[in-house]
Formats: C-alpha cells, structure tokens, sequence
C-alpha cells in the first residue's frame, strides 16, 4: 500500500520531469516522395527549401542610395552609389567623392540587387 501512495505522488510531484517512454519513429517517406522533395536539410539556418536556381543565385550589381544630412540633420540631396561583383557574405568598403562638404551624416535609402 505505501509504495502505491508513494507512485501516486511521485506521478503528481514529478510530472513532466521523468523521462517519457520513447515512441517508434516516424516512417520515412517513400522513393518517390524523396525524389520529389529532394535531399533532407541539414542546415540548421536554412529557414526555406530554396530551389537550385535560387541558391545559385549571382549579384552582379548592387545600387545604393544614400540620402546626406549636415550637422543639423538638414537634408542635402542623395546620393548613388554602384558597385559591380560584390562577394557574397562579405563586406566591401567603398569610397565616393561627393560634392556636399558638411555632410556628417548617410542614411540607406534604397538597395537593389540585379
């Protein structure tokens, strides 16, 4: 009897804390289903199933539009500027001459890719 009371509030106390049994798992899908859906991910980052095409994907260009402000934050015009063949995952330092010399400050107004 002690040890039936004793099981009884252990399973109240302990709830969720015991291990649970574990289950068979799933079935894996057909041949058929594997050559429609492709290869498992294994990337733990890949948030989407992206077709080749996609993944091959290649910038060749990259516009970016800056809008210039003075100390004040009086806007002063924007400015263009075009880089070819950027790297992917890489950052690109850049230079370019402008013609407002109190500019003290950029904000990104625009990015495309092509």
């Amino acid at each position: 009897m002690a040890n039936r009371f004793k099981a009884f509030v252990e399973s109240i106390v302990y709830e969720g804390m015991k291990p649970a049994a574990r289950s068979a798992p799933a079935p894996k899908p057909g041949r058929f289903a594997r050559l429609l859906n492709g290869p498992e991910q294994t990337d733990p980052l890949c948030l989407t199933n992206q077709s080749f095409g996609r993944k091959a994907h290649q910038i060749i260009q990259t516009v970016i539009v800056f809008d210039l402000a003075d100390p004040s934050n009086s806007d002063l015009g924007g400015v263009t500027v075009t880089e070819l063949n950027p790297a992917p995952g890489a950052a690109r330092n850049f230079k370019k001459p402008i013609e407002q010399t109190n500019a003290m400050y950029a904000l990104v107004r625009e990015v495309e890719t092509r």
